[in-house]
């Protein structure tokens, strides 16, 4: 009965190790952000093109990773995949701390953002396959939450180092080097985790399965209450469901993607460019990296709250919110000259931000069966990276030609039809694959 059993300490260790990958990962973006004020001020000054390509290049490296390692998890499991891509991002972010040049930090961040954006959509993959049914959105919130603690430290990292340079070397070489060699150490702890039950039933591993399944039933139970409740659209026997057909999974892949690629032309865009905007609005460096690292404070808060709420909310709504809130922050912080409106503006962004994305990936990887959510779902997020390496590549020239009022524009339409999908075309939560038992309910 793993899917209607309660949370127990293997839970508490598995998301404790993911939300550690996940923030080995945060840390790697939000690296990103800093590096676009780094480089934009004294003593670097580099130009458009090159900035635009150094912000970019993980989200480059994105495109490639996403769907390739999602097609792997499908074939040899997520559990498997997620160790094998912590380990890869702890490389290539100790060689982003070593790099000589502006060009090679771009290199090692393009082979980084392989990586870093195949992990989220795994990793909910995986936890939506092993966390009981009734507490999936407790679990992966709170992964997400504890994960958002570190951009905030990576970010203050940068700033408290970038004056003194410790032993001659550049500050924002540092975060690079220790979350590097921390992401290789959880790299190695992820592989005494079990790996997801349902993608093992549903690819006829019956003897890992029971394996499995002992392992949880041995682990002592945490006493969270945990709501009854049935796996939707499952047929008699417990099997997937025929109906989610490949018109189906097609059509649902469809609308999970148009969500994918509108949302990050404003979630990925705005806080690369808050540094530059706050500069060209003669901003300090040192004031700019407060306001980039003050504003990570909100998902730590949205997502831990949101945790305990999430599984009461449609999927849909959260999403619907957030993405109005996020609307409402872009415009309090291009009409606001306040230092204190400039905060809210950015730390609100960051919260609806931090709420939106597991939402949403969280419901994409409800609509599909586990033999092919990490498929399906990493399609969507090769959507997501596209945007998110294409925004940013025509909005930093607009910062540098300063017209604010365009990337406004951009940046509130794209929130808008990213709404009125989510409003019009999302499959409703009782219309959900989730079929889950596969054998294992």
């Amino acid at each position: 009965m793993l899917e209607r059993g309660p949370l127990t300490r293997l839970h508490l260790a598995i998301i404790a190790l993911c939300a550690f990958g996940f923030a080995i990962d945060l840390a790697e973006l939000a690296l990103g952000g800093a590096l676009s004020s780094i480089f934009s001020a004294a003593p670097y000054h580099i130009d458009a093109a090159r900035l635009t390509w150094l912000v970019t290049s993980a989200y480059v490296g994105a495109l490639i990773g996403a769907p390739t390692f999602g097609w792997l998890a499908d074939r040899i499991g997520p559990l498997k995949v997620l160790c094998l891509l912590t380990c890869w991002i702890g490389i290539w972010s100790i060689l982003s701390a070593g790099a000589p040049t502006v060009d090679m930090l771009a290199i090692c961040r393009l082979f980084a953002g392989v990586g870093v954006g195949a992990f989220p959509p795994i990793m909910i993959a995986y936890l939506t396959d092993i966390a009981p049914r009734e507490q999936r959105g407790l679990v992966i919130f709170t992964a997400c939450g504890a994960a958002y603690l570190a951009p905030p430290l990576a970010i203050f990292a940068v700033r408290w180092l970038t004056p003194i340079a410790p032993l001659g070397i550049e500050g924002w070489r540092w975060p690079f080097a220790v979350g590097g060699v921390f992401a290789l150490l959880a790299g190695g702890a992820m592989t005494r985790l079990p790996e997801a039950p349902h993608w093992l039933a549903a690819t006829g591993r019956a003897a890992a399965l029971r394996r499995v399944a002992d392992r949880i039933a041995q682990s002592k139970a945490l006493g969270l209450r945990v709501r009854p409740g049935e796996a939707a659209n499952t047929s008699a026997d417990g099997r997937e469901d025929p109906r989610i057909d490949a018109r189906s999974a097609s059509w649902r892949l469809v609308v999970l993607c148009a969500i994918s690629f509108t949302v990050p032309i404003a979630t990925v865009s705005f806080p690369l460019l808050t540094g530059p905007i706050l500069l060209a609005r003669h901003f300090s460096l040192s004031d700019t990296l407060f306001y980039i690292g003050f504003a990570t404070f909100g998902p730590v808060v949205g997502t831990l709250l949101g945790g305990v709420l999430i599984d009461g909310i449609a999927r849909r709504m959260v999403m619907a919110l957030c993405a109005g809130g996020m609307l409402a922050s872009v415009g309090l912080f291009f009409l606001a000259s306040a230092p204190v409106a400039i905060a809210v503006a950015l730390v609100g962004f960051a919260l609806f931000t931090s709420l939106y994305m597991p939402a949403m990936t969280l419901y994409g990887a409800e609509l599909f069966t586990p033999s092919m959510r990490a498929r399906k779902t990493s399609i969507a997020w090769v959507a997501n990276r596209i945007a998110a390496a294409g925004a940013p590549a025509v909005l930093v020239p607009l910062v540098h030609q300063q017209e604010t009022l365009a990337i406004a524009a951009v940046l509130a339409v794209a929130l808008l039809v990213n709404l009125a999908v989510v409003a019009c075309l999302a499959p409703h939560e009782r219309d959900s694959a989730d079929p889950l038992a596969d054998g294992v309910g």
